[in-house]
């Protein structure tokens, strides 16, 4: 289960602090999130979202924040590395 939360536009989007060797701590989000910051044309909806894309390293199928923090890291790590 997720542990933090980012809320954005009223509402809560799930996130993961991890750490991976190759880039250090990191902040990965739902990929939900990453849809409410920036339009379909390319362009952040607000400064807000700008600042707050620049926070996160990644953005993950919602569905992993599920998995076990093991789980979620290996998963990850394949992803990006």
């Amino acid at each position: 289960m997720f542990k933090e939360l980012i809320s954005f536009q009223n509402t809560s989007f799930p996130c993961r602090r991890i750490t991976l060797k190759e880039y250090g701590d990191v902040l990965i989000c739902s990929d939900c999130l990453g849809e409410k910051l920036i339009t379909t044309g390319g362009e952040y909806t607000s400064d807000l979202a700008m600042k707050v894309d620049e926070a996160i390293f990644y953005f993950a199928d919602k569905e992993l924040f599920f998995l076990s923090p093991n789980d979620f890291h290996s998963v990850l790590k394949g992803d990006i590395c």
